[in-house]
């Protein structure tokens, strides 16, 4: 099995330094985040490395990124995920009924951690016109 891109030690680290969210990361946890990361291409460019396993780092590089490291943004969106596998993950209330008082909510509320992460890989994504694979 290839190496996460953080540690669970690493990915609550950055959790709390980062944005102040206090959690115990599991190893197999950021395991699972790095994965469902690597699941979020195509990207821009290619593997750094040609014989690299993981999606990062990358042959393209965009503003503030070191070439041959995994991007901050990235490393933070794996964190913010291991923090979402962690929490347990309710669905969004749309409707709620209790005798005769009803509920219905027109668009389910996203998690914090969801707000966070949106953006995140916005500029590494192929489909943003930037470095696009055809």
């Amino acid at each position: 099995m290839p190496a996460p891109y953080l540690t669970g030690g690493q990915a609550a680290t950055r959790l709390s330094q980062r944005f102040g969210i206090e959690a115990e990361i599991l190893a197999s946890t950021a395991e699972i985040a790095s994965d469902d990361l690597d699941f979020k291409g195509p990207f821009i460019g290619s593997p750094a490395v040609e014989t690299q396993y993981r999606a990062f780092p990358r042959s393209v590089t965009v503003q503030d990124d070191v070439v041959g490291t995994v991007p901050s943004r990235v490393l933070d969106w794996v964190a913010l995920r291991a923090y979402q596998l962690t929490e347990e993950d309710d669905a969004p209330v749309t409707d709620e009924k209790i005798g005769s008082i009803q509920v219905r909510f027109a668009r389910g509320k996203r998690s914090p951690q969801y707000r966070l992460m949106k953006n995140l890989l916005h500029k590494y994504r192929a489909t943003s016109g930037f470095g696009r694979i055809v």
